[in-house]
């Protein structure tokens, strides 16, 4: 019983430089966003601070509240879609994946400047 393949050479799968880039690109951000994930999780949990001040309604603080805790949630949506994108060779996807904590975090500052101005 022969259990060698003549074929048996293993095909080298060259790299290109767009997935060593998209590589070194998707393993910082996640870096990144790892090592700041509890620092923007504990400013979010301290959001609620927003009561303190005696014109705050539920109105007003529950929608800023919600909005400022999307932002390290978006932070680990941003990771697992890099990835995934990653792995599909889909990286022209990848790099708005990484900039979705960013966006997330301008929306919230947006409704917070507008929820203000509007009820206070």
């Amino acid at each position: 019983m022969n259990l060698e393949n003549d074929n048996a050479e293993d095909p080298v799968t060259e790299i290109s430089s767009e997935q060593k880039k998209a590589r070194r690109f998707v393993t910082v951000w996640t870096c990144l966003y790892v090592i700041f994930f509890p620092l923007i999780f504990w400013m979010a949990l301290w959001s609620i601070l927003i009561f303190d001040s005696p014109s705050i309604t539920a109105l007003i603080g529950i929608p800023i509240i919600c909005a400022f805790l999307c932002v390290p949630l978006s932070m680990l949506v941003s990771i697992w879609k890099m990835w995934s994108q990653y792995f599909h060779a889909q990286y022209e996807k990848l790099y708005w994946y990484c900039a979705l904590p960013f966006f997330v975090f301008l929306f919230a500052i947006c409704i917070n400047i507008v929820l203000q101005k509007i009820f206070l």
